[in-house]
This record gives C-alpha cells, structure tokens and sequence, in this order.
C-alpha cells in the first residue's frame, strides 16, 4: 500500500497511562508523516486526560478493560474496517484482535517466541524486547515499519483555553513563592517507598525554602496513604491529589524547582515537562522503563537496566545489588512484587537527598553528548554507584 493512500490511521496504545505517554512520539511521527489523515487512538476508558489538548490526535475512542457484550458491540461499530492504517504498541489477543478488525493494513508489538498467528496476520512486527529495548524506542520501531522519521519528544496533555488558572489552586499566602512536587503512591504497591524516607524528604526540602505539593489521585487507598504521609509532612504541605486533571499537573510540574516521584505517569510526566526529576525505582528495569528526559534524541535508552544514575534532567535512584529474596537482578525483571518491597524500603532518605542535590548543583542537560548507552562515573556527592548516562540533545 502506498503511504499516500493512509487516510485514516488508528493507534492502540496503553495499557497504562505512562504507556500513552510514551506512545505519544509514535503518534506525533504519524501526524507528521500524514499530516492530511486522521489520526485515532485506542484506549481505556478513564485514561482520556493524558491526551488532553494533543494536537496529533483526532478523536479519542475508549473501551472498558473488561467489556461486556455490549462494550464489544460498540467498539466494533466505531473501528471495523474503518481505517486504512492500525498500529498496537501492545501485543495481547484482545488488542490484537481490534487491530485486524479495524484495518487493511495493520502494524504491532508482538511476542518474541509464541502466537506466532499475531506476526504473521500483521503486514508488519516489532518484536517485544523486556530487557533492554526502552518502550518508546520500541513504539518507534512500529514507525519505522513504514519508513516514518521517528520522533523523540513526548506531548504532554495541555490545558483548555479559558480554564481555571493552575495557581490558584494554591492557597494564596503561598502563591509565587518556589516549591517542589511529591509523588508518593504508584499504581502497584510494590513501587511504594516509605513513609519515614517521604517525610524526611520533604522536611529537608522545606528546609531549603521549598514549598510542598503533593499530587495524586483520588483512589480512597491513595488518599488514605497520604492522610497518614501527611501526619508526617512539614504543616503548610500543600495537598492537591485528586483536584488536578493531568494537564494542570504537568502545567504545575513545568514550574516546580524539583519534583520527587516513584515509578508511575506522573514522574514520565515530569520528566517530559523538563522538571529537575529524580526518579526512585524498585524492581522495575530502568532500561525498558526510566522516565525518557526532555531533549533525550537517540534510539538506544537514557538508562542502564539498574543503579542509580543520570540522563539529562532526570535521575534515577536505585539499588543495583541483587533482590536479597528473591536473589536475581532488576534487569532479569524476576525482582520479588511483595507489597513492601525490599528494593525500595532499602533507599534511604540520604540517597534520595543527595540526588536531589545533584540535580541542583548541575544543569538539566550537563551529561556528556554521545551515542552510548553505558554508565559512567558522576557527581562525587552520590556513593560509588551512582552513575551518569551519556545524553543526546536532538529535536
């Protein structure tokens, strides 16, 4: 089929909301191979805000996770053979399944070593990578199945013209002045750190003359675990989880002198938005899953699989030792999943600060230029395994 003739084109992408994010590249590398064709994206429902104000996007269709008849009914009738073009970042029968169904000529993720019928129905395959292909140098891979120049800038949602102005969501003795963002509840409990490291955090960051905000959501665990980080929070900790849709979020993070967050949206936000980010990761592989930093241009990833180290204005702290319960390394991605997990209880506050330092006392984007990948040495503020990652500027 000739490129020409893709006047509708369906992207799939999820399944979270930091997935969407780091398709949007994917998408925006569509939008500017075809900029007369419209341009839909596949999700579920409730995940509609992280494309909030996305210029590449023409219409956002939704789906339940679980769909009953009916949902299937619907879908259906919106998508079936309704584009010439559809592209799945994600490789499940399901998301599968509603790509052959939506289009002629179709292009996804798949499996390495089974349901070979997926690879062979696609027109073409990207083979999925869990160890050390980074998810968005993946999803660009799918461009590159149909000779698109890839893009490397993520497009955070934006706010509606006319819409309530982000500062006064905070209390007005406290407007103008600096502040820093917290993000303490991931969407899985293994992710969590503690509440004595949070409290610690936020008590030097206050020190320092830094205001606290808080974001989050409004599921009633989340905000039962920040009514219990708060008891320990500095007193004028501002608590604004559950009132910001995500493009306020990103509006007020593009402001924050820095942000602290575990492995979740809103750090890849974060890091999207160009914020000073440090990033504190369990047993999640770095490699495949590290925030992608603002101006970060390459097809290799910001990140080795484990450690802690530094891309541009995001860093990264981590334990590089293997799993004391499991006894495998972060990059085999076989690290245990208990609620409390040992990878993330073991950083200390000391560590946390120390990076936050680090991101102060040098530039966003002071890393070496380069087309590799490997860690070296960096600031002698952080332990002996504190590494840099070598970062490419690019547009």
């Amino acid at each position: 089929m000739q490129a020409e003739n893709f006047k509708r084109i369906l992207v799939s992408a999820g399944p979270a909301i930091g997935d969407i994010l780091l398709a949007t590249p994917l998408i925006h590398s569509l939008r500017n191979a075809y900029p007369d064709a419209a341009v839909d994206v596949l999700i579920f429902d409730g995940q509609q805000e992280i494309l909030d104000g996305n210029p590449d996007v023409t219409e956002i269709i939704t789906v339940a996770k679980h769909p009953d008849l009916r949902g299937y009914v619907t879908l259906l009738r919106r998508i079936f053979r309704r584009y010439d073009l559809a592209l799945s970042t994600k490789w499940t029968d399901r998301v599968v399944a509603y790509v052959i169904l939506a289009a002629r000529y179709r292009v996804s993720v798949v499996p390495a070593n089974r349901d070979g019928w997926k690879r062979w129905l696609m027109h073409g395959s990207v083979t999925y990578d869990p160890a050390d292909t980074h998810t968005l140098v993946l999803d660009n891979q799918l461009a590159g199945c149909l000779g698109v120049r890839p893009s490397y800038t993520l497009v955070p949602p934006t706010r509606a013209a006319g819409s309530r102005p982000i500062d006064q969501r905070i209390p007005k003795h406290l407007r103008g002045k600096p502040f820093a963002i917290l993000h303490l509840n991931p969407g899985l409990p293994f992710k969590r750190w503690t509440l004595e490291g949070w409290a610690a955090v936020a008590h030097y960051l206050n020190k320092q003359g830094l205001q606290i905000i808080l974001t989050g959501h409004t599921n009633p665990d989340e905000q039962r675990y920040l009514r219990s980080a708060l008891e320990h929070m500095p007193p004028q900790t501002v608590d604004l989880s559950g009132k910001l849709r995500l493009a306020e979020v990103a509006e007020l993070l593009a402001a924050c002198s820095v942000f602290v967050g575990v492995d979740t949206a809103v750090t890849h936000l974060a890091a999207a938005v160009g914020a000073k980010t440090v990033a504190l990761f369990g047993p999640t592989n770095a490699r495949v899953w590290g925030p992608w930093p603002k101006n970060y241009a390459q097809d290799t990833s910001p990140f080795a699989a484990d450690g802690t180290q530094r891309s541009g204005n995001v860093l990264v702290v981590q334990q590089s030792d293997p799993c004391p319960r499991c006894s495998t390394r972060i990059s085999d991605r076989q690290a245990c999943r208990d609620e409390d997990c040992v990878l993330m209880s073991n950083l200390s506050a000391e560590q946390v600060i120390d990076a936050i330092r680090v991101m102060w006392s040098t530039g966003p984007h002071e890393s070496d230029l380069g087309t590799s990948g490997v860690a070296r040495s960096m600031n002698e503020r952080l332990t002996n395994e504190m590494t840099e990652v070598t970062s490419g500027e690019g547009s």
